[in-house]
């Protein structure tokens, strides 16, 4: 027989083989993928979804709590400043004594030795709280050259500053030569100034107190309490 006819015979006898399959392998159901492998790849996957999601929950609370804490220590700062008190001080021979406030707004004025209480206490300078500082100094210059204090005058002015803020000190003791300049001009005086820049025990000293304050906002009520006049140090009340 040849190879041909054989192969075509072998053929025709394989087709009719008929093998009936039980009911059993008929129904089982054939899984391409499998379905532990499955289901153990969903928890893996759900898993990591949610150590996802707590570690950027965590990092976010992190985040919150340290905005808070900067917040907290800055805002502490700013109360500490908040006021904006700058003191300013004129030694010509009355020395005298301007506090004002973040808006540069009188809070109060003082004789710091005896010369100066016939000048704080002039009719000129009565209501002079609340006022804006350039305003006062043309008052206060203005009551100075009237007691005769710049006659034959030839000595500086000394003018001096002080603020919890160092920027803004140095801005308004620049601006404190520049409104006195003006004021003494006008009176066709030709003057020389000198500007200092103050610590606190320094300021202390030229109002002759010993009172624990570390910061001028602090001394709010100092000032608002304080008379215009000159008061020896032993005198002084707060």
């Amino acid at each position: 027989m040849k190879l041909k006819e054989f192969k075509r015979r072998l053929k025709e006898e394989n087709q009719a083989i008929n093998l009936e399959l039980s009911e059993t392998v008929k129904n089982q159901k054939i899984n391409t993928i499998d379905e532990e492998y499955l289901k153990t790849y969903s928890v893996v996957k759900t898993n990591k979804k949610t150590l996802t999601l707590l570690r950027f929950t965590s990092i976010f609370a992190c985040l919150i709590l340290f905005v808070f804490c900067v917040g907290v220590i800055f805002a502490g700062k700013t109360t500490t400043s908040a006021l904006g008190l700058t003191s300013y001080i004129m030694e010509i021979n009355p020395s005298i004594c301007i506090t004002t406030d973040k808006d540069d707004k009188v809070v109060n004025l003082c004789a710091l030795n005896a010369d100066a209480n016939s000048i704080v206490t002039a009719d000129d300078l009565s209501n002079i709280e609340g006022a804006d500082f350039d305003h006062c100094i043309n008052k206060l210059v203005g009551v100075i050259k009237n007691e005769g204090y710049f006659d034959n005058y030839f000595k500086p002015i000394k003018l001096f500053a002080i603020s919890d803020n160092k920027n803004l000190r140095d801005k308004r003791l620049k601006h404190f030569e520049k409104v006195m300049k003006q004021n003494i001009n006008e009176f066709g005086l030709e003057l020389t100034f000198e500007n200092h820049s103050l610590e606190m025990d320094d300021f202390k000293d030229k109002l002759g107190f010993e009172e624990n304050y570390n910061n001028l906002d602090d001394m709010d009520e100092f000032f608002r309490n304080r008379s215009r006049r000159y008061l020896p140090p032993q005198e002084v009340v707060v």
